[in-house]
């Protein structure tokens, strides 16, 4: 046999294959942007926080048209557009491990328009950017590095990203050829640090990136000389409240409606309105340390763990950026605490908001939430409820929120959150209970009280069940097939909330008598009108995370209608748009834009006479190799990884801050 023949064997197998091996890296099979259909698992971060597992197509189009083959040819169909595969579609490797660049061959008809086309890696959360502004009539290799690709991820594997995207902006068709993409093989088989010895990003460049412990400690020098020097805003009393008219002082804050408009009311009886910021800590050992394990290339420099700095260190494989570059700042975190109370005064934050540390609240001049949840016990059943009509799950939230009784008399203690932005939208409560669950117990009482007998049911439910069991194991997708059925699935989730929240008052006034329930922090989008009907009624001031460029006054409206209370905003933010990180798949912000938006947001809001208030998350920026527990790794604090202030966002702070009150006592009424 000979040798040219052996080798024609080899060459025709690799073609059947679908990608071509060499040395230095795989050639990607075109004809898998074709494959529309197939699906795929993919870890996706939120735009307003967390990471989800959600089904994907393996190729997705939008605006274009797509003739894959050999060759992959884009054409417009609208203003812009995109073409994207994940790589098991296009038979590379899932993970890219050893792979530090990827090569494109383009071209683009000598005919076409003015295009301006952005080859895209997306992961998890961010995405890998290599804009493209010309594209010649003869084919042209593009490289794109991917030592910045875990900066991806998104709380899996780093290495795995989840499509190749070529997004086009022009007219419609203008055109693109893909004619090669091709993985490419590193020299190292030992990855690059992203993140460097402050936990910042190694190959981004910003004004003011720090470079030196001595940087660090002169920084905070320059700070100090101007909190000094910047006013203490006028018209407040002690605690940020507006002076002026006094209302009963009870010594713990209340709400109350004054011509029409609703009113924290402070301990001593002067009106406030709650302008906050979440997140004030200096180490979590879940949501402020970034895992280290198996993951040690990642990072230029790790602290020893003695000595020192071993107090960055929350476990042996999870460390906190944030403390280390506070223990290099002020040696101690006790100063810092001192430095973030003159931060808040200085910039006009009254309120330390959600998920904050205990030893900045238990030392607070500032007033304060706390947050307790109710969830994470053996009773939970998925998004984020529990089986509330099990004894159990109340004899667990009662020792829960006993620990409320050592706040009892503290009057900077706004009030309390409890649970956050669980999934009453969408309930489907049967697909989450086990067959087991008191709350079904709960549910066939009710049930058989109203019916009787099962033949009665199913001449109301035109259905055939031939005994209870049957109903008291039903699904989700089986009560849906009964539409006769669903007055009493809504009166039973009436039934199952107005537990829930009678449970929470009941037992943290046995506990706390003297502060505000301020509800469960819903996410956005209006919740059904049964649910918003219970909350209303059991909860002081009602909480809605709301992450939009500004409030819609329309849909805010609703919220209050339906639950006839005052309503806080309990997160926003706008993330930053910079070198400091990757941008992420949603829209984020320049500094300019964010100095805008943030009083507007505010002002929008706080013209709005049922609004009591809204907190920005977050404090700090969070790690950009992402946070131990889901990988969410925003820029989105009031300062950086390095406790060094945005003073794009604490000047726009403090603008808002000196206003809010003359906007409040102008809401529309």
């Amino acid at each position: 046999m000979s040798r040219s023949f052996i080798l024609i064997v080899i060459a025709g197998f690799l073609m059947f294959t679908g990608c071509v091996h060499s040395p230095t890296g795989i050639t990607a099979q075109l004809d898998g942007f074709a494959d529309t259909t197939s699906y795929v698992e993919q870890h996706e971060g939120l735009q307003a926080g967390g990471t989800t597992l959600r089904k994907t197509p393996m190729a997705n189009l939008k605006g274009v048209l797509c003739r894959p083959g050999k060759e992959l040819h884009i054409t417009l169909t609208d203003t812009s557009g995109f073409a994207e595969a994940a790589p098991g579609a296009i038979q590379l490797p899932h993970n890219w491990k050893g792979y530090d660049r990827l090569a494109v061959r383009l071209s683009a008809p000598r005919s076409a328009g003015q295009r301006l086309l952005v080859i895209k890696i997306l992961g998890g959360r961010n995405c890998l950017n290599h804009p493209v502004q010309f594209v010649s009539d003869k084919p042209q290799t593009i490289t794109l590095p991917l030592a910045d690709l875990p900066l991806t991820a998104a709380g899996k594997n780093e290495f795995e990203p989840n499509y190749i995207r070529f997004e086009l902006t022009g007219k419609p068709s203008d055109q693109i050829t893909v004619h090669q993409i091709q993985l490419l093989a590193a020299n190292d088989t030992i990855p690059v640090p992203v993140a460097d010895s402050f936990g910042q990003r190694i190959r981004g460049q910003w004004e003011g990136k720090i470079v030196s412990k001595e940087q660090l400690k002169t920084n905070y020098i320059q700070e100090q000389k101007e909190l000094e020097g910047i006013p203490s805003i006028t018209e407040r009393d002690s605690i940020g409240g507006l002076k002026g008219e006094r209302f009963e002082a009870t010594g713990f804050f209340r709400v109350q409606q004054v011509n029409g408009i609703w009113w924290f009311i402070t301990p001593g009886g002067d009106r406030f309105w709650s302008l906050g910021v979440t997140g004030i800590r200096s180490k979590n050992e879940a949501s402020d340390v970034t895992q280290t394990k198996g993951r040690e290339y990642l990072f230029e420099y790790l602290p020893p763990q003695e000595g020192v700095y071993a107090a960055a260190w929350a476990t042996p494989d999870k460390v906190s950026f944030y403390y280390l570059n506070l223990l290099r700042k002020y040696g101690d975190v006790g100063q810092w605490r001192q430095t973030v109370y003159q931060r808040l005064h200085k910039w006009g934050i009254n309120t330390i908001g959600n998920w904050s540390e205990d030893t900045i609240l238990h030392q607070s001049p500032v007033p304060f939430t706390l947050s307790y949840r109710t969830n994470e016990s053996p009773y939970s059943i998925g998004k984020g409820f529990s089986d509330v009509f099990h004894p159990g799950w109340i004899q667990h939230v009662d020792s829960v929120l006993s620990a409320t009784s050592g706040y009892k008399n503290n009057p900077l203690l706004l009030g309390y959150f409890i649970d956050n932005e669980q999934g009453w939208g969408e309930m489907k409560l049967f697909d989450l209970l086990p067959d087991q669950a008191y709350s079904r117990k709960e549910w066939m009482k009710i049930l058989q009280m109203k019916y009787q007998t099962v033949e009665r049911l199913n001449q109301t439910w035109k259905s055939s069940f031939s005994h209870w069991d049957e109903i008291g194991k039903i699904t989700g997708s089986q009560i849906a097939f009964y539409p006769k059925a669903q007055t009493d699935l809504i009166g039973f989730e009436e039934h199952f909330a107005e537990q829930y929240f009678k449970t929470i008052v009941q037992l943290l006034k046995k506990h706390d008598p003297n502060h505000l329930y301020l509800g469960c922090r819903f996410t956005r989008v209006l919740k059904p009108k049964h649910i918003l009907k219970q909350a209303g009624k059991y909860a002081d001031v009602v909480t809605v995370n709301v992450y939009s460029l500004v409030p819609i006054k329309a849909d805010m409206e609703q919220w209050y209608q339906q639950t006839g209370k005052p309503l806080l905003i309990g997160e926003h933010h706008l993330p930053l748009s910079s070198e400091r990180q990757l941008p992420p798949k949603y829209r984020c912000f320049s500094e300019d834009e964010r100095r805008q938006w943030y009083p507007e947001y505010v002002k929008t809001w706080a013209k709005m006479p049922f609004s009591l208030g809204c907190h920005w998350y977050q404090f700090a920026d969070q790690h950009i190799t992402g946070r131990s527990t889901d990988g969410e790794n925003q820029t989105v604090g009031l300062i950086d990884i390095t406790d060094t202030p945005y003073r794009h966002m604490t000047e726009s702070v403090r603008r808002a801050a000196e206003n809010i009150y003359s906007w409040h006592q102008q809401a529309d009424q």
